[in-house]
């Protein structure tokens, strides 16, 4: 890694911290605003990666195929993420609650996150071509699962993986959790096999997001969204973590600004 690359990973950085703290200001966001910092997130740790791997792919079908394998690798690990990032967020949140008693931040953690798990999958897209034997022992498991997790129906094969410009309708009101209803589903519902990762991880992680402030409303609506809708696309299940995220952004800054 070049000191050029190292200065600019810093910058990107910072960056993306100055704009999970603009995001996190005002009382009130909007989908738009998620939507362009999640897009610019993704898409600047996957291009940081691909730039510190080019110099050590040989020739240009290399590289070009570096990008193709990185661009997939963006597609299809994007929802997945999105959820990951939550979750590093509500735990970074559990940590500050613990020590000043107050949710002062959240998207900082969170672009952070989303930019640096983008940034490892393409990493990763380049072993393949730098022809490592033990590739598709790492790579295949990791993208059969993301697969299953992004593409749960037909309106799920698109190009892009996040197209919530706005929302369809308007915020339902804040709700908290009130029961695991991920693994009742599995148990209730007719999933394919395919279908079933999906509410598997969801159940299998429930208990893994604190009881904080912002957290616990995300959860609270993402589950009541969940109980409307069992059988939801990836692309809507998409579309009600941002109803999640801006029902529950008041609840950013301090205890007393969400009460």
């Amino acid at each position: 890694m070049s000191r050029s690359q190292r200065w600019a990973g810093a910058g990107l950085a910072l960056s993306l911290v100055a704009a999970g703290v603009v995001l996190d200001l005002p009382e009130e966001s909007s989908a738009t605003i998620l939507f362009c910092a999640f897009t610019f997130s993704s898409l600047a740790g996957m291009t940081m990666a691909v730039w510190c791997v080019r110099p050590h792919l040989p020739g240009r079908g290399r590289k070009f195929a570096h990008l193709v394998f990185a661009y997939i690798g963006w597609r299809v690990s994007y929802f997945p993420f999105m959820v990951f990032a939550g979750t590093f967020a509500s735990l970074v949140e559990a940590a500050q609650v613990f020590v000043t008693g107050e949710c002062l931040w959240i998207f900082p953690s969170y672009l952070l996150a989303f930019a640096g798990l983008h940034a490892l999958v393409a990493l990763l897209a380049c072993l393949p071509l730098l022809r490592w034997r033990w590739w598709p022992l790492v790579i295949a498991p990791l993208l059969l699962q993301a697969s299953m997790i992004s593409f749960t129906a037909t309106e799920d094969l698109r190009p892009l993986p996040d197209h919530t410009w706005t929302l369809a309708s308007g915020l339902p009101p804040a709700t908290l959790p009130q029961a695991n209803p991920y693994l009742v589903a599995l148990a209730e519902e007719d999933y394919s096999l395919w279908q079933s990762l999906l509410p598997f991880a969801a159940g299998s992680t429930y208990w893994i997001v604190p009881h904080t402030p912002w957290a616990e409303v995300v959860q609270g609506v993402l589950e009541a969204q969940f109980n409307q809708n069992r059988q939801a696309s990836s692309s809507q299940r998409i579309e009600e973590h941002y109803v999640g995220y801006l029902v529950a952004h008041p609840r950013i800054g301090t205890l007393d600004r969400a009460r």
